[in-house]
């Protein structure tokens, strides 16, 4: 069918089925019509049904000529008679949507060549996007997903039905990232944040890691120690290792080389500059997930005001939804954002962050408790807390053992306290869980 004759049978269709504009409406544009008159004839149906008028071809006849279109009156009628039915308008609407969009594509490459910026090049290739709403969906529809989704639950593999969270016990308790969340991953200063993240995203595949804070190489030094299980200290400090660390280095390396791990180290982004480089990563290979560390680092344009807090999480939860990714919010706590012997942090504590906690569809929390009690019974773990969870249980816990000599975790189960006190910590990294197994770390962490 030609673009000219699918344009008519569009309009044709709504003259004769005013209803099924409700149809097209989230496909076409009137932009998308060729013809200086079908954008004339279209914005007036638009308009029409939009203010409860009946719709006939007298009547947009009437409006038409009341906007300087009197010359189209007879056109409507040859519209109407020509369109034996609206049945496969939505067929129709399609033919002219995708000539719409090929059009936006041409002009968008004609006036690139001509620009002198990325960000300028980027901008117009996001407009050419359609921009169309999802299509709703009836009680039948939805079951059908549901259906669908829990079928696949049955058949895998796992018990994670999302993007591995890097520790099994989290897993367990989350089924991994969610498809669509945004996900904050709250704590202190130096309680674990980026090591975890990153952990995150070695287990995740690909992934854009924003840092606002570190820069790249001291992001993958991190990373080669968390999959080579190498001293962190030995790479701040090579003339202490031992002879066999250079082979060790050269495998971890190796080991990290082959990670779908792409890190963004560009300081004072802003969440808009944030989302047009995951839509262009997205779009050259679909993302299984997006890192931002951290929130209080993404630039502002009002500085002091919290609320813009809360507007980067939204923006980044939209993003999500979008790229139908989990995307992973780190945000910094305030260390005394919790009076008493117990500094295990709430949900509440988010609040401090700019009101973020409701854009929020799971909060983790990573506590340790050696920071508040460096020689105490649970020195060498690392909490988890699960504070907020729309699909699961809230204020359960997710144990690992801390090893950020080695810029990681190891899931395990909950601790025995009494045999962790009796048996100690020593400053190099020792503990004893109920897993049965001990382990000697070696040099400092100089977490973060």
């Amino acid at each position: 069918m030609k673009l000219l004759e699918a344009e008519q049978a569009v309009l044709g269709g709504i003259l004769l089925r005013p209803e099924a504009y409700h149809r097209v409406a989230d496909v076409l544009g009137e932009e998308d019509f060729t013809h200086r008159d079908h954008v004339a004839i279209y914005r007036a149906l638009r308009h029409m049904l939009r203010d409860g008028d009946a719709v006939d071809f007298l009547t947009v006849g009437d409006w038409l000529a009341g906007k300087g279109f009197a010359h189209l009156g007879p056109y409507l009628i040859d519209l109407v008679s020509g369109t034996p039915s609206a049945a496969n308008i939505t067929a129709y609407a399609g033919i002219v949507a995708t000539q719409a969009e090929r059009r936006r594509v041409q002009a968008a490459g004609e006036r690139i060549a001509h620009v002198e910026s990325y960000a300028e090049a980027q901008a117009m290739l996001a407009a050419v996007r359609p921009q169309q709403v999802a299509r709703l969906k009836t009680a039948t529809d939805g079951l059908r997903e549901m259906v669908d989704a829990l079928q696949a639950r049955f058949e895998a593999d796992s018990i994670v039905t999302g993007v591995p969270t890097g520790l099994d016990t989290l897993d367990v308790l989350t089924g991994g990232w969610q498809a669509g969340d945004l996900v904050g991953i709250g704590g202190a200063t130096s309680s674990g944040k980026t090591a975890f993240a990153l952990q995150a995203a070695i287990a995740g595949g690909r992934c854009y890691y924003a840092s606002l804070e570190m820069m790249a190489s001291q992001l993958f030094e991190r990373v080669v120690c968390n999959v080579g299980q190498i001293p962190y200290r030995y790479v701040r400090f090579p003339k202490e290792a031992p002879d066999t660390f250079l082979q060790s280095l050269n495998a971890g390396a190796a080991l990290a080389r082959e990670l779908p791990l792409i890190v963004d180290d560009q300081p004072g982004l802003t969440c808009d500059q944030l989302c047009a480089r995951a839509r262009q990563l997205h779009m050259a290979e679909p993302l299984k997930m997006m890192v931002v560390d951290h929130l209080n680092l993404v630039r502002r344009p009002r500085k002091n005001s919290a609320s813009e807090l809360g507007e980067i999480a939204i923006q980044l939860k939209n993003l999500a939804k979008d790229l139908r990714i989990p995307v992973l919010l780190l945000v910094q706590l305030n260390r005394e954002s919790k009076k008493g012997d117990n500094k295990r942090p709430e949900l509440e504590a988010f609040r401090d962050s700019g009101e973020i906690e409701e854009a929020l569809d799971t909060a983790v929390m990573v506590y340790r408790d050696e920071y508040h009690n460096p020689n105490g019974p649970l020195k060498g773990y690392a909490e988890f807390i699960v504070r907020k969870q729309r699909a699961g249980e809230r204020n359960v816990t997710a144990w690992a053992r801390s090893i950020l000599s080695e810029m990681r975790f190891e899931a395990c189960d909950e601790p025995e306290r009494s045999t962790a006190a009796a048996e100690g910590n020593n400053g190099a990294g020792d503990f004893a869980s109920r897993f049965g197994t001990r382990r000697q770390s070696q040099g400092g962490s100089g977490v973060r």
